[in-house]
């Protein structure tokens, strides 16, 4: 989980710089797109972890928090 934790705030905090100052629509959709595709590649994990005994009762809690961010993700995501 510290792994997966560590490469997510490497390649978010790499892809927030980037699209920070940038004016372009394209860039600031990939920016969100990105975060979905993480989110829903994460909460599969984690739901799959969860569920085969990997974590107390507090995984439930990652569960969660990621299954919303993935939600909020997927509202702005597709959007047009």
């Amino acid at each position: 989980m510290a792994r997966l934790f560590g490469s997510a705030l490497l390649a978010f905090s790499t892809l927030l710089w980037y699209a920070r100052g940038s004016q372009s629509p394209d860039l600031q959709k990939a920016a969100v797109r990105s975060f979905f595709l993480y989110y829903l590649i994460s909460t599969t994990f984690i739901l799959l972890g969860q569920l085969a005994g990997l974590f107390n009762i507090m995984g439930w809690t990652m569960v969660v928090m990621h299954a919303g961010f993935l939600i909020w993700y997927m509202a702005f995501a597709f959007k047009k």
